[in-house]
């Protein structure tokens, strides 16, 4: 890295590696050490929906002319005053690396897409945050609405996809998760053939998670947990990791931005069997001059599997100016 008196500075990516079930941190050379305090959660008891999701009401429309309504991102306030940056000018070396790889790519295009799916109309809302994900046979794409979030499902069929079912993602929901929020997510978990959803509740600190009981996201039934964090787990973020320190069947892993930036990972075995489930959770060291703390779990993508005890990868961005000095996880 650049000292603080060079011309050029670069922006980092600190690395924390997590044990995905148990989650066990591993701290990187560099970093300063500490004790990580890992809690796990009261089991929860899932909620079965068997029917099918094309029965389900409608979502309403929004109608423009209609009030829009603004999703704030949380900042918490940290004590203290953040370091002033000395900045300086010049180009980033990460950069200039960049350019030099480009001409060795050979040029390469993009082909013509197999597939064109329709994007869900704005729904009055601000951000809308379209997410989506895309499996053997479905695409399912969700987004903010004033009443929560809205999923909609295409099957693949080729070359003109067909629209199967649109539906509230809180409908599939019991309790405090009724009462559906924002910040979907959608993922497909590939290793296991199946559909994970996301959003959190209007009330509490509420994630309201989806597990599909098949591949099949229409007619073959999901399975409901209502989890609860120590504060508002804003702006959540998820990876699916098929693999865990004790040859298990993984997490699925999510960051949010609490109190302190926070790590989760929740028991994949389990909710793919349909079972009570926990989570394990920790926090990070907050990272002076930035009020807005998160990390983020990366996601496998793509046919291989980690060897069996490979731990997740929770990322998290580290900058020289505001964050001099050894990196802490």
């Amino acid at each position: 890295t650049e000292g603080r008196g060079n011309p050029c500075r670069i922006a980092l990516i600190a690395l924390v590696v997590v044990a995905a079930w148990p989650a066990v941190a591993s701290e990187p050379p560099t970093a300063v050490n500490r004790p990580v305090r890992v809690e796990r959660s009261a089991p929860v008891t899932p909620v079965a929906f068997n029917g099918d999701v094309r029965d389900l009401p409608a979502p309403p429309r929004w109608i423009p002319g209609e009030p829009v309504r603004e999703i704030p991102r949380r900042a918490f306030l940290r004590p203290g005053t953040p370091p002033v940056p000395d900045y300086a000018t010049g180009m980033d070396p990460l950069a200039l690396r960049q350019r030099e790889l480009a001409p060795r790519r050979g040029g390469g295009t993009f082909t013509t897409p197999s597939r064109n799916f329709e994007g869900l109309p704005f729904s009055g809302v601000n951000p809308p945050d379209p997410v989506g994900d895309v499996g053997p046979n479905h695409y399912l794409q969700s987004t903010n609405t004033g009443g929560g979030s809205i999923v909609r499902i295409f099957d693949k069929a080729e070359p003109t996809p067909n629209q199967i079912a649109e539906f509230s993602m809180d409908s599939l929901a019991t309790g405090a998760c009724t009462s559906g929020f924002s910040d979907p997510i959608v993922l497909y978990d590939r290793h296991a053939d199946r559909w994970f959803l996301s959003e959190f509740a209007t009330g509490g600190n509420t994630l309201c998670l989806y597990v599909s009981q098949t591949g099949d996201p229409v007619s073959g039934g999901w399975n409901f947990y209502e989890f609860v964090t120590p504060s508002f787990p804003d702006y959540p973020k998820y990876g699916i990791w098929p693999t865990d320190s004790n040859g298990g069947m993984g997490s699925y892993v999510a960051t949010a931005n609490e109190s302190s930036p926070s790590v989760l990972a929740f028991d994949r075995g389990a909710m793919l069997a349909g079972t009570a489930a926990t989570f394990q959770r920790f926090t990070l060291s907050d990272l002076p001059g930035f009020n807005f703390q998160t990390a983020t779990p990366a996601d496998l993508d793509g046919p291989l599997v980690p060897p069996a005890t490979s731990p997740a990868v929770i990322m998290r961005h580290r900058d020289t100016e505001n964050h001099a000095g050894p990196a802490v996880a």
